[in-house]
């Protein structure tokens, strides 16, 4: 069964400097560009990955602006399995993902965390919360993009990581 997520893609300049983000923290393994996405659901092992993407094609809405302004570790620096850049959740971004939630809500439950836009940038194997916390003291660019399309990944699981998979990208209408 494939093992999917929605998610938005940063454009190039914007990798490039999620990639300058990289810093001193030992147990980091920072991630490539092509792995750099802001994931809005997870939907996991689905067997009808079919069904999945004509749900999709039925989100509407507007080009959405992103904003990723400060540096994180999830869950937090002292339990940290990630290194992130994150930022707020503005008014467009919110119903974007209300509509992805809604056209897939029989594919995965709705999450029961609040929503935070991220973007992963390291995973971590083991919490060194000192490197982790000077890592985040780096300045982090204010940095926006205009997502203009939702993708549909399809992760495959390997022993030196996920590999990502395009299945479908929906553009968001600029009327």
């Amino acid at each position: 069964m494939p093992r999917l997520f929605v998610a938005l893609r940063p454009p190039p300049d914007v990798v490039e400097a999620l990639l300058a983000l990289r810093g001193e923290v030992p147990s980091a393994r920072w991630l490539p560009a092509d792995h750099l996405h802001l994931t809005l659901k997870f939907l996991g092992e689905v067997s009808d990955a079919e069904a999945v993407a004509a749900a999709l094609a039925s989100v509407g809405g507007k080009p959405v602006e992103v904003r990723l302004d400060r540096l994180g570790a999830f869950p937090s620096p002292a339990r940290a399995r990630v290194l992130v850049a994150h930022g707020p959740l503005g008014a467009e971004l919110g119903a974007l993902l209300a509509h992805v939630e809604e056209a897939l809500a029989m594919f995965a439950p709705a999450e029961a965390r609040p929503f935070r836009p991220h973007v992963t940038l390291a995973r971590l194997k083991t919490v060194e919360a000192p490197a982790i916390r000077r890592w985040q003291q780096t300045p982090a660019p204010d940095l926006r993009f205009v997502a203009d399309e939702v993708v549909l990944y399809e992760s495959r699981l390997h022993p030196k990581g996920a590999v990502y998979a395009v299945r479908a990208a929906y553009p968001l209408s600029s009327l």
